[in-house]
């Protein structure tokens, strides 16, 4: 019966943690990617990400306070490691992208957005970046580990971004897309378990399967590698 309990509960605070999104996907059109040649593009950097909920049989069964010890444990995890946020990385492949399919230039700068929850704002962000012709937002939206409901000694490593590129002279978002992965390993013996996370080295290995796998879909469903082949046009956007 506790873990029927248990088993419940763990589901509906994984739905929870899995942020919920209206975010549509936006591609990239032909005349927009022509559009971007030459220009400047500069991508988001947000000063603390989201905190990484550790959840366990444990401390799923005490609500609230149980939530407590999982993000807790979950940022012990992360600072311990000096586990970087995964969105830099995604952000950093992406602007790559743009530079060698698109021919635009990327510009680091050392701006970040701050804890605020209206620093995140679109309209914040497009000031915070006013001197570039693009921004390419990317943040991580909601990050954690939960245990197999088969196996409870063994966790499989979530992860959600959001990316978009922003015009900074119309304010119109040119691409959008919202990427969700979570990789279960067929014998969840061979996921992860928690002392292994602690330890960071398979946490660092999950983190960054769902890195690998954003940056392709992501480029995917943009349809950043837009070309004439496989470009849409403005009114089938």
């Amino acid at each position: 019966m506790l873990k029927d309990y248990r088993n419940y509960l763990v589901v509906i605070i994984v739905l929870a943690l899995s942020a919920c999104t209206s975010v549509k996907t936006n591609k990239l059109t032909l005349d927009e990617a022509s559009n971007l040649k030459g220009k400047t593009v500069a991508y988001t950097k947000y000063i603390k990400p989201p905190s990484f909920v550790a959840l366990t049989a444990a401390n799923v069964q005490f609500g609230l306070i149980g939530h407590a010890t999982a993000v807790s444990s979950g940022n012990s995890m992360i600072r311990n490691n000096n586990i970087e946020d995964p969105a830099e990385h995604i952000a950093k492949s992406l602007a790559n992208t743009l530079s060698e399919k698109h021919n635009v230039k990327v510009v680091l700068t050392d701006k970040t957005i701050g804890k605020k929850k209206k620093m995140k704002k679109m309209k914040n962000i497009i000031s915070l970046y006013s001197d570039y012709d693009y921004i390419l937002d990317v943040r991580t939206k909601s990050w954690g580990s939960v245990y197999y409901l088969s196996d409870w000694n063994n966790y499989i490593v979530m992860y959600d971004v959001h990316a978009r590129l922003i015009e900074q002279k119309s304010k119109n978002v040119i691409f959008e897309h919202y990427c969700s992965n979570k990789p279960e390993f067929e014998n969840p013996d061979d996921a992860p378990t928690y002392k292994e996370l602690e330890q960071g080295v398979r946490l660092k290995e999950e983190l960054q399967k769902s890195v690998s796998f954003c940056i392709e879909e992501i480029k995917k469903e943009t349809n950043l590698l837009v070309d004439e082949k496989t470009a849409i046009t403005n009114s089938e956007k």
